[in-house]
């Protein structure tokens, strides 16, 4: 990936993490983002599936109110800025929610897909 563009993604998703951290009220937690490019380091973090990587992942340690969030850098440069505002809306209401997880992951993706449907509402308008 060339540096350019690496740069060029970069601003977009900061852009737009600086556009819901403040009204999701994440800006007194502590949030590091780490931006992959390399194929071998995206599959061993983000790959959810075998054969399905994700565009970004979010870990969060809620007692402490510290999270990080890994980005997939190539397969987001190829992404429109909506796109990536749901993803990042998305890993940013794992954040809040991540302290109620109890076994799997399955409950917990889908109160978060709905509370990012919610969020993204406005008069029957769809993502």
């Amino acid at each position: 990936m060339k540096k350019k563009l690496v740069k060029q993604t970069i601003k977009r998703i900061t852009r737009i993490a600086k556009k819901w951290m403040k009204p999701m009220g994440l800006l007194w937690w502590r949030t590091d983002f780490v931006y992959f490019t390399d194929k071998k380091t995206i599959k061993e973090h983000l790959e959810a599936n075998p054969g399905f990587v994700c565009l970004m992942k979010a870990w969060a340690d809620w007692k402490y109110m510290e999270a990080t969030v890994e980005f997939n850098l190539p397969a987001l440069a190829e992404q429109s800025d909506s796109k990536i505002e749901e993803a990042l809306v998305h890993e940013f209401t794992h954040i809040l929610v991540r302290e109620m997880r109890e076994g799997d992951l399955h409950h917990e993706e889908r109160v978060v897909s709905t509370l990012v449907r919610a969020f993204f509402w406005n008069g029957g308008s769809k993502l």
